[in-house]
């Protein structure tokens, strides 16, 4: 995780116009990334103690503040990921991929296949 995030870092970072990159950075516990990574530049790390809904809460709520429209509560984004994870299996049989195999890319278009048929992010399900 800390080569995969100084890479997210230094490109967000090399994007940004005010020269404060905007990242969200989680961990299960609130400063364990500092034993991995000495400077991130005043970006405080949140804490999802790796409870899976609280991740999603975090995550949620920090693209919220970049969206114009507002996004389906974090609850049903958690029952979206579980129906995506139990739907995955058949979707990859049918793409023709096995999960593991997968690149990143593969997942990325099958992620977006299947929330275009299940979970349009612009409909609110209140």
């Amino acid at each position: 995780m800390p080569f995969e995030l100084g890479l997210a870092y230094a490109r967000k970072y090399r994007r940004s116009h005010k020269g404060a990159p905007e990242l969200l950075v989680m961990d299960r516990e609130v400063h364990r990334f500092k034993r991995f990574l000495s400077d991130l530049k005043g970006c405080d790390a949140a804490s999802h103690g790796g409870d899976p809904l609280e991740a999603i809460t975090k995550i949620r709520n920090w693209l919220s503040s970049y969206e114009k429209s507002p996004l389906n509560g974090p609850i049903h984004m958690r029952d979206w990921f579980n129906r995506f994870q139990s739907d995955m299996p058949s979707l990859c049989e049918k793409a023709g991929f096995h999960r593991t195999d997968m690149a990143f890319k593969d997942l990325v278009f099958c992620v977006l296949y299947w929330l275009d048929r299940n979970a349009p992010l612009r409909d609110l399900t209140f």
